[in-house]
């Protein structure tokens, strides 16, 4: 009930405050604390499995996001801080993007929260594939601005 009362404060904040940095870092870390603490999404067990055992997910799991779970195995991170990490990754790389790319910020995250972050609080993998590509996508955009 909290979470549904706060996300709409945020949402109705966000689309009125078209650009307002104290409120785009609110929202970011609201959708931080979703992203990092829920449990018990439908995917959680083997993401859990892929965490614990990487051995029996090779060939089956990105490269570099097995790159990641090796590094953060070597730190003797839980699963839970390896969640906090991914998500603060995700959202940093969303974030920074629609910050110096859109003309007003806080509505972009806004519908973001709307749709598809729900989806990406439940697909860790997924949810890191998009945040890259978004970050990425800008210099393919900027790349072929300056060609034509």
């Amino acid at each position: 009930m909290v979470v549904g009362i706060v996300s709409v404060i945020l949402i109705v904040l966000n689309i009125y405050v078209k650009k307002s940095r104290l409120l785009y870092f609110a929202f970011f870390l609201w959708m931080w604390i979703i992203m990092a603490f829920t449990s018990g999404i439908a995917d959680e067990s083997i993401y859990i499995s892929r965490y614990a055992h990487p051995e029996q997910w090779v060939g089956s799991t990105e490269v570099l996001y097995s790159g990641f779970i090796a590094i953060s195995n070597k730190l003797g991170l839980s699963f839970s801080a390896f969640k906090a990490i991914n998500a603060m990754i995700q959202l940093f790389l969303i974030y920074y993007t629609v910050w110096r790319l859109a003309l007003y910020p806080n509505i972009i995250v806004a519908l973001y929260f709307i749709y598809p972050f729900s989806l990406n609080v439940a697909q860790m993998r997924n949810a890191l594939a998009t945040a890259i590509f978004i970050f990425g996508a800008k210099y393919l955009i900027e790349d072929n601005a300056q060609a034509i």
